[in-house]
């Protein structure tokens, strides 16, 4: 697009321009020992102002405040598995739990806010591995909004960001979702964390061509522009059928053309009077990936934005809050139509009684499928041994597996971490395929044994990431 199409609007405050990335992959020493030039012949023209942290442990927090980052550089915190999008999030014993892992974590990075997607991988008595947006309707964002206040209360004084989530293809509710998300900010001083990548996923779902100028024009016509705090951009995938082609949100992917002109047009066109920073998310991307781009990032934002001025990361001062009871909420009721919802999504059903935009299918077919067998950890890398075992009885695994994974409700206290969920699932299903004569009598034990020795070493190895000594 070129610079001349959209004007240039002014915002009240200036603002960071920083990287969001995870402790692990790429490795945070790596990642900013190359930003700076260490040990490269050309250091980085420019150094990000600030830095985002995903949830990690909190040990690894202090080393990387301590020893990895330099003082001068804000390091934010970007948490998750705190899904207050749920009726029963403030009843969880797991919410606590994770309420003090998030605390301790923002006191080890000195984070004065938290960004959270406003999204959940656990609904229903169901797991998932990816992000699925929540229900769109007054009684949703009625108990998110309450969720959301009462969490800020938990947070020592510090900034909640609600991100807007990825779509995966579908939209289910019939609120609209800027209504959605005015009535869960309104007269509050939650933040509201703007991805414009989610944004182009939400408005594929809606039926909406995703170009610079119909992504701006949203913005201003329905966000509440004056809640956004910080804005985000990450890769994207393209997924194509027969039929269709839409964007996916992907982080390893090379960030497209079309985020980079709706980047600058955000920029150009969008004023929000309460920015604090814009970040490029590079968590799973290679480091020789991420310093071009990052470059690219840096230079669009001041060319495309006024200059940038020195800005304290402090949170701006709060107003007393009231929550305004616009609704009658039933949490029973919400929580039987997310039931059905997780159902629907599942495969358990063929037909929901939610109203869904998009394509649901896409997910139920294509993704839903993807994400037990392989996203997060795949199935043959984690039972190597007892894959080996199971094709010679079985003539699909893959799918039986798929099938038999969310044929039971799981239970509130049941783990929230999606590869905990694989293996135990898959460990319960061994059980099912032997109780069932699946496999002969003197093979039976030798599959459940193995299962269970190839599960437990990926329990250790995900707990040197995942687990946390606060947890």
């Amino acid at each position: 697009m070129p610079k001349t199409d959209l004007p240039k609007l002014p915002l009240s405050h200036p603002y960071k321009i920083g990287i969001s990335t995870d402790l692990y992959f790429p490795p945070i020493d790596a990642l900013y020992h190359s930003l700076t030039g260490v040990g490269e012949t050309h250091p980085s023209e420019n150094l990000p102002d600030y830095i985002e942290i995903f949830r990690g442990r909190t040990v690894d927090m202090k080393k990387t405040r301590e020893e990895t980052i330099p003082k001068r550089i804000p390091l934010t915190y970007h948490g998750d598995a705190l899904w207050y999008t749920q009726t029963n999030f403030r009843e969880q014993p797991a919410t606590r739990q994770e309420i003090i892992r998030a605390n301790a974590h923002m006191d080890a990075l000195e984070s004065e806010w938290m960004i959270h997607e406003c999204a959940h991988k656990s609904f229903g008595g169901r797991t998932f591995g990816t992000y699925l947006p929540p229900l769109f309707s007054r009684e949703s964002a009625h108990q998110i909004r309450e969720n959301t206040l009462w969490l800020m209360e938990q947070m020592e004084g510090r900034q909640l960001i609600v991100e807007i989530p990825p779509f995966p293809f579908f939209l289910a509710g019939s609120m609209h979702p800027g209504e959605f998300f005015h009535s869960i900010l309104k007269e509050t001083s939650i933040g509201l964390g703007l991805d414009i990548g989610h944004l182009i996923t939400m408005l594929e779902a809606l039926g909406i061509k995703p170009q610079p100028e119909a992504i701006t024009s949203w913005i201003n016509h329905y966000l509440p522009i004056e809640h956004v705090m910080e804005i985000h951009m990450g890769g994207l995938s393209l997924f194509k059928n027969s039929e269709i082609t839409l964007h996916q949100d992907d982080h390893t992917a090379p960030i497209p053309q079309l985020l980079w002109e709706s980047l600058e047009a955000v920029c150009r066109y969008c004023p929000m009077k309460n920015l604090k920073g814009l970040a490029i998310e590079v968590d799973n991307k290679e480091i020789a990936t991420i310093l071009p781009e990052f470059q690219k990032f840096y230079r669009l934002i001041q060319d495309s934005a006024i200059p940038l001025e020195s800005l304290s990361l402090s949170n701006r001062e709060r107003q007393a809050i009231t929550p305004l009871n616009l609704y009658s909420l039933d949490p029973d009721a919400l929580e039987l139509e997310y039931q059905d919802l997780s159902a629907y999504l599942s495969r358990q059903t063929s037909n929901t009684s939610q109203f869904i935009q998009g394509f649901p299918n896409i997910y139920r077919d294509s993704i839903y499928p993807y994400e037990i067998w392989s996203f997060g950890g795949e199935i043959e890398a984690i039972f190597p041994d007892t894959m080996n075992v199971i094709r010679f009885f079985l003539k699909d695994p893959q799918q039986s597996f798929v099938e038999y994974f969310h044929q039971d409700l799981l239970s509130e206290i049941f783990p929230f971490d999606f590869l905990v969920v694989k293996v135990l699932k898959f460990q319960e299903w061994i059980g099912k395929l032997a109780s069932e004569g699946i496999f002969p009598v003197d093979v039976q034990d030798i599959a459940i044994q193995t299962s269970r020795r190839e599960g437990r070493r990926a329990l250790d190895d995900q707990a040197l990431i995942n687990g946390d000594e606060l947890a």
